[in-house]
């Protein structure tokens, strides 16, 4: 399971991983984060939210999709998240502004049992912010808001899940809010960049 930035741009063959995927047979699920292509994603929105494989063992999976695991736990999956330097991007290129969560997103969520959360960005309850985080020439303060975490304070509080992973911030840190461990996982190939998901019970 991937935490967004998963970097789909299907009319970007080079920059596409989707296309180059090797899982050795593993199926990858991975919800979106703000660097990808929204428009091209938005072609897979279904009622109810699920999930859509893009490429072989590649599946996306919508806002509001969940996944059943072999030991019965269920992940839903919130992708969405703001991106700070939209400043740097163009709109519709490479920067949507479809990025966020909204209210409408929370309309879509299921009546079930969540145990797991796998999102790009975190809760604002988590108070992540409170912590300095650089994340490379962008330090990440208290006063650079993002709608997305009210949303997702939301979908916490509905579901108060055991486990939640997010990767947004590019740092490797752990923490626990209410009965909840939390994980924010680095970016690929730096320390802190996967984990292993405890069995259940753990």
């Amino acid at each position: 399971m991937q935490c967004g930035d998963f970097g789909y741009f299907p009319d970007e063959a080079e920059f596409d991983p989707a296309k180059k995927l090797k899982s050795g047979g593993v199926p990858v699920h991975w919800c979106d984060g703000n660097h990808e292509d929204h428009g091209a994603l938005a072609k897979f929105r279904s009622d109810p939210p699920t999930g859509h494989e893009v490429s072989e063992n590649c599946v996306y999976q919508e806002r509001g999709s969940t996944l059943t695991l072999p030991d019965g736990r269920v992940v839903l999956f919130m992708g969405g998240g703001d991106s700070i330097d939209k400043h740097e991007r163009v709109e519709g290129v490479d920067w949507f502004p479809t990025e966020l969560l909204t209210e409408a997103d929370l309309a879509r969520l299921p009546d079930c049992q969540v145990d797991i959360v796998i999102s790009h960005t975190f809760p604002a309850c988590f108070c992540v912010r409170k912590i300095f985080v650089p994340m490379g020439n962008y330090p990440l303060k208290l006063d650079l808001s993002d709608p997305t975490e009210e949303v997702l304070d939301a979908v916490f509080e509905r579901y108060r899940p055991s486990r939640w992973y997010f990767g947004h911030w590019h740092k490797y840190l752990t923490g626990e809010h209410r009965g909840c461990q939390w994980t924010a996982l680095s970016y690929a190939s730096h320390t802190g960049w996967w984990t292993w998901l405890p069995e259940r019970g753990v």
